[in-house]
């Protein structure tokens, strides 16, 4: 290398550069590159590199990424499609259950008569 193109790294004083000889900057700039590089290899981990999780140290904290909590609800939105299966016959089933209301749960106005159109719910019990 000529002197023109040695420049002189910051973690060595002026005057032990000044005192070196051109092949000893030489050796000392290929030193510092090396542990430059040997430093920027030991700062990677999985987060900033492209390494498996497993390959970080056991001292090594996951990496975890700061999900914004969202404005919506748990649960079903409102508006989504029910998804359920069909309804058994009521013929197949073990046991047929009929609860009729005394009252209705909105106004508690007493309730008479049978609904033409009844809501139907199944439960199924799966065997132990």
């Amino acid at each position: 290398m000529s002197e023109g193109t040695l420049i002189k790294p910051d973690c060595i004083p002026q005057e032990a550069w000044d005192q070196s000889g051109p092949a000893a900057r030489a050796c000392i700039l290929m030193l510092v590159k090396r542990l430059e590089e040997l430093e920027r290899r030991l700062g990677m981990n999985s987060g900033n590199s492209s390494l498996p999780p497993s390959s970080d140290g056991p001292g090594q904290q996951p990496v975890t990424t700061v999900k914004p909590k969202s404005t919506r609800k748990r649960g079903g939105q409102s508006g989504h499609l029910k998804r359920s299966g069909p309804l058994i016959p009521t013929e197949a089933c073990d046991r047929v259950v009929h609860h009729r209301p005394a009252v209705c749960t909105d106004c508690g106005f007493r309730l008479s008569g049978n609904d033409p159109d009844p809501k139907r719910h199944q439960v199924t019990d799966l065997p132990s």
